[in-house]
C-alpha cells in the first residue's frame, strides 16, 4: 500500500512540474531609492514592471520634457497591459513598420510581443511623455559579483566619488550591472584592450558635473572652469564590447570611441536630455559594429568623425534612432584625416530628426576638412519624420580646421523610405573637390516610389537613378558649362538681426549672445560655391 502512495504522489509530482507555466519575461529588480513613474504603469503577464521617467530634448524655454522607460528580458509571448495617466484619444506604436496590434479598453493599452523589440507607444500624438518599452533577448552566462575580473553592480543606486564621478576600466575587465542598479558615474578607459560593459542596469549622468556647454552655463549655474569630459569614452583600446545596457541622460557625448579599432555595440538604449549628448561617436576608429541599439539623442545620434585617424570599415545595423535636435546619421563635420571608407548603414528606423536648422538632416555627410569621404552605403532606412531628408555637402564649416577641401564620391542609397519628404541636397566645393558618383535606388514617399526632389549646386557629377533594378536616368554634370548665375535677393527672408548683444532675450539669429551671432555677415552681394546672392 505504501508503495502505492509513493507512486501516485511521485506521479503528482512530475505531472504538476510538466504542467507548471512556462516562464515568459524575467523582470528585474525594482531599485531602491528611485520613484517610479508618474505617467504610466506597466505590467508585463500581470506582474507590475519598474517605469522609470526621463528628460529629453532641453531647451531654455521648455527644459521639462519627460518620457518614460521600461525594460525586461522576453523569454516567450508576453502580454503588456499599460495604465497612462490620462484618458486615452489614439494610440500609435512605431517603429510603424512593425505594425503591433493593440487594443485600448477601460483607459488602458493592451499589447502582445511575440519576440524581443523596442517600441515608442505615443498617446494622442505626444512625442515628448511617450512611453518607450524594451523587450531584451534573455542574458546568457550573466556573471555573478565573484567572478574574476568583474566590477559587479547589483540592484540599487550606485555612486563614483569625485565631482566628475570617472570610473576607469583596465585591461581585461568587464563592467556588470545587473537588472535593477543604477551606477551614476562617467565611464573611461585608455590604452586598453579586452574590455566589456554588460549587463540590464543603467549608466546614468543626471548628478555629474559638467553637463553645460559653455552657451548655457551662466543661466544653469556652472562655472565658466568646469570641465566637460564625455560620458562613456574609449581612447586608443581594442576589442571593446559595450551590451545590454541603458545609458541616460549623459552630460556630454553618450558613447565614444577614438583611435579605437574592433569594436562591438549591441543592444544598448540611450536617452540625450542636454546639448551635445551625441548617441554614438566613431572618431578615428576601425572595424566597428553596431546592432540593434535605440538612440534618442538632444544632438546627432550615430557619427563618424576623424581627429586624426582614418575611419574604415563600420557597420550600423537593425537599430532605431531618434534626434531631438540634429542628425539622425551623420559623416563629419569634422573630417581631418586621409579618408572615411566602407561604411554601412542598414535597415534603420529613423524615427525623428525635428530640427528645423540649416544643416540638419535624417542622413548626411558633410566633409568640411580634407578627407575623402567614399563607399558609404545606405540601404533599407525608413525615415517616420525629418525636417530634410539627405544631404553631401564639401565646405568649410564651423567645426574645421583644415585649409585644405576633401571629396566625396561613391555613395549609394538604397530602399530609401520617408513619410515626410524626399529632398535631396549636394553641393560639392570646386571642380577638384566635388561630390561624385552617387546612386539613389528606390527612393519611397509615403510608399511609393518617387523622383526625389534635388538641390544642386555646379559641383556635382554623375548621378544615377534606378527603381526596381531600371535606370531611370543619369546627370553626368549639374549645371551645363557656360552657364552664368544671376544674385537671388533674398534680403526680404533674411529679416532677423544679425547681431545678438543678449543671449536668451527672443532677438537674433540664433539668440545665443555675441560669441554665437552673424554679425560677420554683412548685408549685400556674397558668394556660396561660386552662387552669388544678394
Amino acid at each position: 500500500m505504501k508503495r502505492i502512495l509513493l507512486r501516485v504522489a511521485l506521479a503528482v509530482l512530475i505531472l504538476m512540474y510538466a504542467c507548471k507555466p512556462k516562464e515568459s519575461a524575467i523582470l528585474y529588480p525594482t531599485p531602491t531609492g528611485v520613484t517610479s513613474s508618474k505617467n504610466y504603469e506597466v505590467r508585463i503577464n500581470g506582474m507590475p514592471a519598474f517605469v522609470y521617467d526621463t528628460r529629453v530634448f532641453f531647451e531654455l524655454n521648455t527644459p521639462d520634457r519627460v518620457v518614460s522607460f521600461t525594460q525586461f528580458d522576453l523569454i516567450d509571448k508576453v502580454n503588456i497591459e499599460i495604465t497612462p495617466n490620462k484618458k486615452v484619444e489614439s494610440v500609435r506604436i512605431r517603429p510603424t513598420n512593425l505594425k503591433i496590434p493593440y487594443i485600448i479598453k477601460d483607459g488602458k493599452i493592451f499589447i502582445t510581443l511575440t519576440e524581443p523589440k523596442k517600441i515608442s507607444v505615443e498617446i494622442n500624438g505626444g512625442i515628448d511623455d511617450n512611453l518607450f518599452i524594451f523587450a531584451n533577448e534573455p542574458e546568457h552566462n550573466a556573471p555573478t559579483a565573484n567572478t574574476p575580473n568583474i566590477l559587479y553592480y547589483g540592484p540599487g543606486v550606485h555612486y563614483i566619488n569625485g565631482g566628475y564621478g570617472i570610473l576607469n576600466l583596465k585591461s581585461n575587465q568587464t563592467l556588470y550591472l545587473a537588472g535593477g542598479a543604477i551606477l551614476k558615474a562617467r565611464i573611461y578607459a585608455e590604452n586598453a584592450s579586452n574590455i566589456s560593459i554588460k549587463g540590464r542596469g543603467i549608466i546614468e549622468g543626471s548628478t555629474l558635473m559638467g553637463r553645460q556647454p559653455d552657451y548655457y552655463r551662466k543661466y544653469l549655474g556652472e562655472a565658466d572652469t568646469t570641465q566637460r569630459p564625455f560620458f562613456v569614452h574609449f581612447k586608443d583600446c581594442k576589442n571593446i564590447n559595450v551590451e545590454g545596457v541603458v545609458l541616460n541622460d549623459g552630460p556630454h557625448w553618450m558613447l565614444v570611441f577614438s583611435s579605437c579599432a574592433d569594436v562591438r555595440v549591441d543592444n544598448i538604449k540611450e536617452f540625450g536630455y542636454v546639448d551635445n549628448t551625441d548617441g554614438i561617436d566613431i572618431v578615428g576608429s576601425k572595424n566597428v559594429t553596431i546592432n540593434d541599439v535605440f538612440l534618442r539623442n538632444n544632438d546627432d545620434c550615430i557619427v563618424l568623425k576623424g581627429m586624426p585617424n582614418d575611419v574604415v570599415n563600420v557597420k550600423v545595423t537593425n537599430s532605431i534612432v531618434w534626434s531631438d535636435r540634429a542628425n539622425a546619421l551623420q559623416i563629419g563635420h569634422e573630417t581631418l584625416m586621409n579618408s572615411i571608407n566602407n561604411v554601412l548603414f542598414s535597415n534603420i528606423d529613423i524615427l525623428e530628426q525635428r530640427n528645423r536648422y540649416i544643416g540638419h538632416y535624417a542622413m548626411g555627410i558633410f566633409n568640411g576638412d580634407s578627407a575623402v569621404v567614399s563607399d558609404i552605403t545606405y540601404d533599407n532606412i525608413r525615415v517616420e519624420n525629418c525636417e530634410r531628408l539627405i544631404s553631401l555637402i564639401i565646405e568649410k564649416g564651423f567645426y574645421n580646421k583644415s585649409q585644405k577641401r576633401g571629396k566625396i564620391e561613391n555613395i549609394h542609397f538604397k530602399n530609401i523610405h520617408s513619410f515626410k519628404s524626399a529632398d535631396i541636397h549636394l553641393n560639392g566645393f570646386d571642380e577638384t573637390h566635388a561630390v561624385r558618383n552617387i546612386s539613389f535606388e528606390n527612393i519611397f514617399l509615403n510608399d511609393t516610389l518617387t523622383t526625389p526632389e534635388l538641390f544642386l549646386n555646379p559641383y556635382v557629377y554623375n548621378l544615377s537613378f534606378n527603381q526596381n533594378d531600371r535606370q531611370l536616368s543619369v546627370i553626368q554634370s549639374a549645371i551645363e558649362k557656360g552657364c552664368i548665375f544671376k544674385p537671388v535677393d533674398i534680403s526680404n527672408w533674411c529679416n532677423r538681426s544679425r547681431i545678438d548683444n543678449v543671449a536668451g532675450d527672443g532677438k537674433g539669429w540664433f539668440d545665443l549672445g555675441p560669441t554665437e551671432d552673424m554679425a560677420e555677415l554683412a548685408g549685400g552681394e556674397h558668394q556660396l560655391t561660386d552662387v552669388p546672392f544678394q
